[in-house]
């Protein structure tokens, strides 16, 4: 199929309508700006933009692949570089790192959990916050400036 054979093809009604499918052109637009992008990052992404937004990672992963099968938008890696960090005087470095676990209720019913970790390189005196639905950008910012109060600075 040629690249416009496949576009028709992928905007044709197929009899039923895909659960992205209302969020198909911010999904292209951004494979074709960010070809390295995961379907994770891409579900991060639709849910910042629209909170009330109710699909699971499965759901996204499977769209995003049809997707970038028919739009022909090979994934890029990018490798990334790392290098030790000399250690830095008290007061120069935090490091931040995002994590989720699952944990049971009072009720023994199971939950996940999301939490944000903020860490002085020098003294590794550390603060976290925790909440129960994953965290947008805006949280991450209220998270920083809590941490920065905590820390006096």
């Amino acid at each position: 199929m040629s690249f416009d054979e496949a576009r028709a093809y992928a905007e044709q009604s197929l009899g039923k309508k895909k659960k992205l499918d209302d969020y198909k052109d911010w999904i292209l637009a951004w494979l074709e700006k960010y070809p390295h992008l995961s379907s994770a990052q891409i579900h991060d992404w639709l849910l910042e933009r629209y909170p009330d937004l109710s699909v699971g990672g499965s759901t996204v992963r499977s769209y995003v692949k049809d997707i970038r099968e028919v739009y022909q938008i090979e994934k890029k890696v990018l490798v990334r570089q790392y290098e030790a960090v000399p250690e830095q005087p008290m007061g120069k470095q935090l490091q931040v790192d995002w994590g989720e676990t699952k944990q049971k209720t009072t009720n023994n019913k199971e939950i996940k959990l999301y939490f944000i970790a903020f860490v002085l390189a020098h003294s590794r005196h550390k603060y976290m916050e925790w909440q129960v639905r994953p965290f947008t950008t805006r949280d991450a910012i209220r998270c920083h400036e809590n941490a920065f109060r905590f820390y006096g600075g």
